[in-house]
């Protein structure tokens, strides 16, 4: 990561499939959330982007099966469709199910600092600091 963005832009880096290949182990590119968030608001009104917390949307999806139905302005479901969508398996769930291994504090530790920039931008642009991701 460091060698592209020295040699190239950041926004380069981003985009760039080969950083992607390399960088798969720990995905360092696809992790700056904030810098694609960006890239969408500069087409979008903030008002048209609803980003949702894997986490909010995992421990309640029926409520926020909800919440991104109005926003999409769709037709209202009753609870027994909402209740059918929220039981479907999830899909492109492969890299996630892959049994968890645990990494060294230092790497997590080199991590956190990497990523803390981005997460702090992101709340920023979000106006919630769960997207900071502090440990709880």
């Amino acid at each position: 990561w460091n060698d592209c963005i020295n040699q190239y832009s950041f926004r380069y880096c981003m985009y760039d499939a080969n950083i992607e290949r390399h960088a798969k182990l720990f995905e360092i590119n696809i992790g700056q959330y904030s810098r694609y968030v960006l890239d969408v608001l500069k087409i979008f009104p903030r008002k048209q982007l609803l980003v949702v917390h894997l986490e909010d949307y995992s421990a309640n999806t029926e409520l926020w099966m909800r919440k991104i139905f109005h926003f999409l302005e769709l037709e209202k479901l009753t609870d027994t469709e909402i209740q059918v969508i929220s039981q479907l398996k999830a899909e492109n769930t492969s890299y996630v199910n892959k049994k968890k291994k645990r990494i060294l504090e230092k790497t997590q530790k080199i991590l956190e600092e990497f990523f803390a920039p981005f997460n702090k931008e992101l709340a920023d642009i979000m106006q919630d600091e769960k997207f900071l991701w502090l440990p709880k």
